[in-house]
């Protein structure tokens, strides 16, 4: 693989990048809709309800009704149960790991950053890429969330990379 010109550093988004991560995002707010007697919701809504992070996620999957309590509670409940079972049925998507060899072999250095909470984007991080992709940063309290480019600042830093030598694949 040949680089491109400046470029020495990619930084990735994890859900519908480089994992395909879905299903077990899906089981996670249908276990916390079902634990409140609320209707659950099929794959495809809920890819409807997932941008701008997990707290988003869940005011789309609860009632239009439900209060800002309810909405934090829910979220917890989620990031609980996620934690424990969000590597069920995710995968990286076919070629990735291919991909990620060549880019090593190519000397470029790589990052996720992620608005999928830091504890999961973490563990599966480790799990699925090891020292292939060894900057990881997901969604913290103490860091603005993406769009802000907080966190890929913290990773450029990291990875002594520059933004101008740099590209974000993702959303």
């Amino acid at each position: 693989m040949e680089k491109i010109k400046n470029i020495d550093t990619v930084i990735f988004d994890l859900d519908g990048t480089l994992l395909y991560t879905l299903e077990d995002m899906a089981d996670s707010v249908n276990h916390v809709m079902a634990e409140y007697g609320f209707p659950q919701h099929s794959v495809p809504a809920i890819r409807s309800f997932i941008g701008n992070g997990i707290r988003k996620l869940l005011e789309r999957a609860l009632p239009e009704d439900a209060s800002a309590e309810l909405c934090d509670e829910a979220t917890e409940k989620y990031r609980a149960h996620y934690q424990t079972h969000c590597m069920i049925k995710t995968q990286p998507y076919d070629g990735i790991m291919e991909m990620l060899e060549k880019l090593v072999q190519a000397g470029i250095k790589m990052a996720i950053v992620t608005n999928k909470n830091d504890e999961a984007s973490q563990e599966m991080q480790k799990h699925f890429f090891g020292e292939t992709i060894p900057v990881c940063y997901g969604q913290r309290n103490d860091i603005p969330k993406k769009p802000d480019r907080a966190m890929i600042d913290l990773a450029l830093e990291k990875l002594g990379s520059l933004s101008e030598n740099s590209v974000y694949v993702g959303d």
